[in-house]
């Protein structure tokens, strides 16, 4: 986490940067606290192998519909001649 919040922090603009810190804290631990609670009833329901694949997934597509977003975000900027002063 000490990684994580280092780069949040000089990433976000400097009057952001207690909200970002707070928001960032708060969803790593969301994330602890409801992770058994949803993981549980899964195991319970389908097995630990399933859960796992499940879970990997659904990560994975996240992450390629991150992926995705962000390419498809770039805008091609052409450069632009500065007069000289």
């Amino acid at each position: 986490m000490p990684n994580l919040m280092g780069t949040a922090m000089h990433l976000a603009p400097p009057a952001l940067r207690g909200r970002v810190a707070g928001m960032l804290t708060t969803a790593i631990f969301l994330g602890h606290f409801l992770s058994p609670l949803l993981s549980q009833p899964m195991i319970a329901g389908i097995g630990f192998d399933a859960t796992f694949s499940a879970v990997g997934g659904l990560l994975g597509v996240m992450a390629l519909t991150a992926l995705a977003l962000t390419i498809a975000g770039r805008r091609r900027v052409q450069p632009v001649a500065e007069p000289l002063r």
